[in-house]
């Protein structure tokens, strides 16, 4: 018979011991300093806001900004809601726009690609 996997040195929140398999330092992953910093990091990069922010194209990080402070204002009664729905509709205006400038260079790119190769 051979000897059973050692595990984690440490204990669970709940007093119990931890099953994880530990490294050289005798701890898993998640005991190990500094893992609760680093996991906070990599969720925060996780979600669904930020990696939706890191795909907005620079010129229009002012429209969200805009948009994000409008609702602010709107929950704190300065601007009422038509205003802030006007102020939506206008970034909605201005963000087709933009999507359709970016399509057109796109277009613009594969048409000149497609005439160097002579199809």
């Amino acid at each position: 018979m051979t000897n059973p996997k050692p595990y984690c040195a440490a204990l669970r929140k709940d007093g119990s011991p931890c099953h994880g398999w530990p490294d050289s330092s005798g701890l898993c992953p998640a005991h190990r300093e500094g893992f609760r910093e680093i996991a906070a990091k990599g969720g925060r990069n996780k979600a669904k806001v930020v990696q939706l922010e890191k795909r907005l194209p620079a010129r229009l990080r002012p429209v969200l900004d805009l948009l994000g402070e409008s609702i602010k204002q709107v929950h704190r009664g300065e601007i009422t809601p038509s205003q802030g729905q006007a102020l939506a509709a206008l970034a909605s205006a201005l963000c087709k726009v933009s999507e359709l400038s970016e399509f057109e260079v796109r277009l613009l790119y594969i048409e000149k690609k497609l005439r160097r190769e002579d199809w």
